[in-house]
């Protein structure tokens, strides 16, 4: 692992043209959320959230960041991401799997360019500038110069707005925030992140998204205050990834592991269960809680989620699960944290467990990822 980084140390990218960064307490608060797990699901945002950080500490970025296992395999590539990467210690980019994107729009002013894409099929990252005739809005007051992180002006914007996909049986949505920096007042650089759900359970050969936005800023910005526009982007991206899938098919109890699949940015793991593993609304007014608990070696609850009746039904709707025969079918996307897993993942164990009911026994899977 010392050596996975022995590239990017080569990189040669002129750090004088970048400004210093100003930033409080309050954004370093929210890199720590940042990388707080993802306990539930994050499906029907109505944001799209483009780019938040705080202080950048070494190999830190939270959810959405990728096993560095494949870093010694990293050409020269076009520009946004291997900037992102050397800028601001991300390191975790396979860039054999980046597509050059490279299209703009304008509103107001204001131009958002989209441009690199990768995808593993149930992930879609997306580098993007912005560039504005008027100062971008930034939150967080300045700090003294002997605190600032490697002279980067890192910083915070958010696109309000909407996402979707024609790509038929998929669902996609934002799937958190991760990094950006401001090279000036007027540009910015950043990274987004989508979740792809489908209720097929293959990966697509190709992901269809459509971003509609309608207002950058941040969260703590009056929304009267955001720069206002209308930019719409129609991507088509092809899956480029290096996956492995293994074949699980064990059943305990009233539970079943389908398989699971291992990209560099995440693991996933297609699983079932019987309607009896369901939620009742009496059971919830009881405390009575049915979970499904994911563990990636010592990286504990890296999902965590649950399912009522309501949830099943509208998650089917939307196709993000299956529902037939009294069997729910549903896939768990764990994003890779190398704050939280250090090494390529050896282990994944599953729980489905029920809270609340006295001495009520787990079912456990434990599964080998490095066969």
């Amino acid at each position: 692992m010392n050596d996975n980084f022995k590239l990017l140390n080569e990189v040669e990218i002129d750090l004088d043209k970048y400004t210093d960064l100003e930033i409080d307490n309050k954004e370093e608060l929210k890199l720590k959320m940042k990388s707080k797990i993802q306990k539930e699901r994050k499906f029907k945002k109505s944001i799209i959230a483009a780019a938040s950080i705080g202080i950048i500490s070494a190999g830190v970025i939270g959810a959405g960041i990728i096993n560095p296992s494949l870093a010694e395999q990293i050409p020269i590539v076009h520009n946004i991401f291997k900037e992102l990467n050397y800028m601001l210690k991300l390191g975790y980019i396979d860039y054999n799997d980046i597509q050059p994107i490279g299209v703009s729009e304008t509103s107001n002013g204001t131009t958002v360019t989209i441009e690199e894409a990768i995808s593993d099929g149930s992930n879609v990252f997306l580098t993007y500038s912005i560039r504005s005739d008027k100062k971008l809005p930034r939150s967080g007051e300045s700090i003294p110069e002997e605190y600032r992180v490697n002279s980067i002006d890192v910083g915070d914007l958010i696109f309000y707005g909407k996402e979707k996909t024609r790509t038929k049986g998929l669902s996609i949505a934002s799937g958190g925030y991760d990094s950006g920096y401001f090279k000036d007042d007027y540009n910015f650089m950043g990274m987004i992140r989508y979740e792809i759900s489908s209720n097929k359970f293959e990966v697509p050969d190709s992901v269809n998204l459509e971003l509609e936005i309608d207002s950058i800023g941040y969260p703590e910005l009056d929304y009267e205050k955001m720069i206002k526009g209308n930019w719409k982007f129609n991507l088509n991206i092809d899956t480029k990834s290096n996956i492995k899938t293994i074949d699980i098919n064990q059943t305990k109890d009233a539970f079943k592991i389908n398989n699971v699949s291992i990209s560099p940015y995440s693991i996933v793991v297609d699983y079932e269960f019987k309607e009896s593993f369901i939620t009742t609304r009496e059971e919830e007014k009881n405390n009575i809680l049915k979970r499904v608990k994911m563990d990636v070696d010592n990286y504990k609850e890296a999902y965590y989620t649950g399912y009522t009746y309501e949830e099943v039904k509208r998650d089917k709707k939307d196709n993000l699960i299956s529902f037939k025969d009294g069997v729910v079918r549903d896939r768990a996307c764990i994003f890779l944290n190398p704050d939280l897993v250090k090494e390529t993942p050896k282990e994944l164990k599953i729980s489905f467990k029920a809270v609340g009911i006295k001495d009520a026994k787990d079912t456990v899977f434990n599964i080998k990822l490095d066969n």
